[in-house]
C-alpha cells in the first residue's frame, strides 16, 4: 500500500483509497482517489475515478481487484486527463476481462467485447458483489431466480 493510501470501514466493509495522477498543473501533479472496496468475504473491486492512464501506478490494484471500474474517454481527441479506450486496450487480457468502462463521451462507442473488456457502464446499471463474486444486478437476478447460489466465476 502506497504511503498516501488510506483504510477505512464503514458498514462492515473495508475501503482503500488510491491516490493516482488526475492531471500535471504547470509544475504540480494535481491527484485524484480512486477507491478499493474489500468486502468481508474477500471479494474486491477497484474504482479508478478520474486518472490518466498510468498502468505501473495502478498495476497491483488491477491485479487485486475481482471487477474494475475504470474511467475512460471515447472521443478521437485525447484530454490526458483521463484514461483513452485505445490506451485502455494495451493492459492484458486478464485484466480487461474484468474491466468496466464508464465516463465516457455520447455517441458511436468501439466493439467493447471484441477488444476483451467487461463492458461499458449503463446509466442505472447496478453491480452486485456476493460471497466471492461479482455480477451485474441482471446477472445476480438471473441466478437467483433459478434457485442457484451465487459463487465465483
Amino acid at each position: 500500500m502506497n504511503k498516501r493510501d488510506a483504510e477505512f470501514d464503514f458498514n462492515g466493509q473495508k475501503f482503500r483509497t488510491v491516490q493516482t495522477v488526475h492531471y500535471v498543473d504547470g509544475y504540480n501533479i494535481v491527484p485524484s482517489y480512486g477507491l478499493l472496496w474489500i468486502t468481508p468475504q474477500g471479494s474486491t473491486a477497484f474504482l479508478t475515478t478520474d486518472t490518466q492512464f498510468a498502468p505501473n501506478q495502478i498495476e497491483d490494484y488491477y491485479n487485486e481487484a475481482d471487477i474494475i471500474f475504470h474511467d475512460c474517454e471515447t472521443a478521437p481527441f485525447r484530454s490526458r486527463i483521463h484514461a483513452h479506450y485505445d490506451e485502455l486496450k494495451e493492459l492484458d487480457e486478464k485484466t480487461r476481462n474484468k474491466m468496466w468502462l464508464y465516463h465516457y463521451q455520447d455517441g458511436d462507442l468501439p466493439d467493447v467485447k471484441a477488444d476483451g473488456f467487461a463492458g461499458f457502464v449503463k446509466q442505472r446499471q447496478e453491480f452486485a458483489m456476493h460471497l466471492t463474486a461479482v455480477y451485474t444486478f441482471e446477472e445476480a437476478m438471473i441466478n437467483a431466480g433459478r434457485g442457484e447460489e451465487l459463487v465465483g466465476k
